[in-house]
């Protein structure tokens, strides 16, 4: 990341902080797809923001308490992978994170799977030293 005066300048301070900021967000982030895949409800609930907007690619959109029991009810998720590393950028006092991921979901109903690759778009907020999501937007990306 270049300096207010162009790339001589070094990593400089926004920098060490987007560095910083993207591995916290990387934890959170595994953090989630770990208890999303355990079904760990109440460890998803702490890393949730209260006001999320959850926008699945199928066109569904939840908020914390319907996305929370749309997992309970309708979907189990068995795998969660990112072919490549999203990118991280710093905007105002959140973080924007965008990049490719693979989900195998099976629905409760009647145990039918469901092979999701998209490309999502998060925003992390911060509260105290506390990363949690606010927005997750998914697309399917074309083949």
């Amino acid at each position: 990341m270049a300096g207010a005066h162009g790339a001589e300048d070094g990593p400089g301070v926004n920098a060490v902080m987007q560095t910083a900021d993207s591995l916290a967000i990387g934890r959170a982030e595994q953090a989630r797809c770990d208890a999303t895949l355990a079904g760990d409800h109440a460890a998803l609930d702490a890393l949730l923001s209260d006001d999320l907007l959850f926008v699945h690619s199928s066109g569904y959109v939840h908020d914390k308490a319907a996305y929370l029991a749309f997992l309970a009810e309708a979907v189990r998720t068995l795998r969660i992978h990112r072919p490549a590393p999203p990118t991280c950028k710093p905007v105002g006092n959140a973080v924007l994170v965008s990049g490719p991921i693979d989900q195998t979901l099976e629905r409760r109903a009647d145990g039918s799977r469901v092979e999701v690759r998209a490309h999502t778009t998060q925003v992390w907020t911060t509260t105290g030293n506390r990363w949690r999501l606010l927005h997750q937007h998914s697309t399917r990306r074309a083949d």
